[in-house]
């Protein structure tokens, strides 16, 4: 089994010095069939190892990216690598887990370490992210083989969220939902029912409502859109069948209205910045004027009491001039 059968796409961070692809350090095997492809002589060999290393001119962290492109969700993982510590995340960049991986040899200053974990909900993309390395800008990956499953047809075209996951990973977590997320939990697990044809056969609720509801929500506090709230539409996307179909059918007069409003909203938020930047500036001004005449007042208040000082001083010391004048040298 090759990459080019379960269409497989695989990005690295770090760059390979040793005239590899990082593709050559993957192999395969798939979960129906329980073979021995997962043991250690048959993740590594010679052809498999990859040096990887990091120049300093771009990320920092060593993240490994699968993406599975045809009927195939990944199972389960299982490297051979220096790094001690490998975090697992979801398509979204969800956390997953975090694996300790097991020490097995070091040989020329190279340590070898074994981590392995099965993914509670298969997934067709992930993301690796190696801690705990032996250098710290360099590391050898010595080989990853991945188990697939085959993607269930009824899934694929009905993908659901498995909030059973979500729910151990909430409880891992220890944080409360805020309750516009619970509301969003509870409308998606409403949304999911409706998927599952063991359950209802009433007709599905159109996904675009479900997206309305988030886009009004979110532009109503943040603009413009960031990052984290494209990948949410993407995992949305995802998530919701026939919406990306019925989105392509409507850019053409969406596009515009949506670039119209955004540039709309973009001029707002400048107005709006613009002001608060002048009520802020008139304030500081206030501030200072008043510190000002609060300082003066200060001075003068201080400036008149050693004045006072000063003549108290003066006046006793001209009575003490009297007082020994009057004596006269026989005093």
């Amino acid at each position: 089994m090759n990459a080019e059968d379960t269409g497989l796409e695989i990005s690295c961070t770090w760059e390979i010095i040793n005239s590899k692809h990082v593709s050559d350090a993957v192999t395969f095997s798939i979960g129906s069939c329980k073979t021995e492809n997962d043991s250690l002589e048959n993740i590594v060999n010679v052809d498999t190892c990859i040096h990887l290393i990091n120049r300093g001119n771009g990320p920092t962290e060593l993240k490994l990216g699968l993406g599975c492109m045809k009927s195939f969700n990944i199972r389960k993982i299982s490297v051979v690598s220096e790094a001690r510590i490998i975090e697992l995340f979801g398509k979204c960049e969800e956390y997953i887990t975090t694996v300790h991986a097991d020490f097995f040899d070091e040989c020329e200053d190279m340590s070898v370490y074994i981590a392995e974990t099965e993914i509670p909900q298969p997934t067709s993309e992930c993301y690796l992210k190696f801690a705990r390395l032996r250098r710290k800008d360099e590391m050898w990956l010595y080989g990853i083989h991945i188990t697939f499953d085959k993607a269930d047809p009824i899934f694929m075209r009905h993908p659901s969220v498995n909030f059973q996951n979500v729910n151990r990973i909430l409880k891992d977590s220890g944080h409360q939902l805020t309750e516009k997320a619970e509301k969003c939990k509870k409308f998606l697990q409403l949304y999911g029912s409706f998927l599952d044809p063991n359950k209802t056969q009433n007709k599905v609720p159109d996904p675009q409502i479900l997206m309305k509801m988030f886009e009004a929500e979110y532009l109503a506090q943040q603009n413009p859109l960031s990052s984290k709230a494209k990948t949410v539409s993407k995992c949305i996307t995802e998530m919701l069948p026939g919406f990306s179909a019925s989105m392509k059918d409507k850019n053409g007069t969406e596009e515009a209205t949506a670039l119209s409003k955004e540039t709309e909203n973009n001029i707002k938020f400048d107005n709006v910045a613009f002001v608060l930047k002048q009520i802020i500036d008139k304030k500081f001004n206030e501030l200072e004027k008043t510190l000002m005449v609060n300082v003066e007042e200060k001075f003068k208040e201080l400036e008149r009491k050693q004045n006072e000082k000063l003549n108290l001083i003066i006046s006793k010391i001209e009575e003490l001039k009297m007082v020994m004048s009057s004596k006269g040298p026989e005093g």
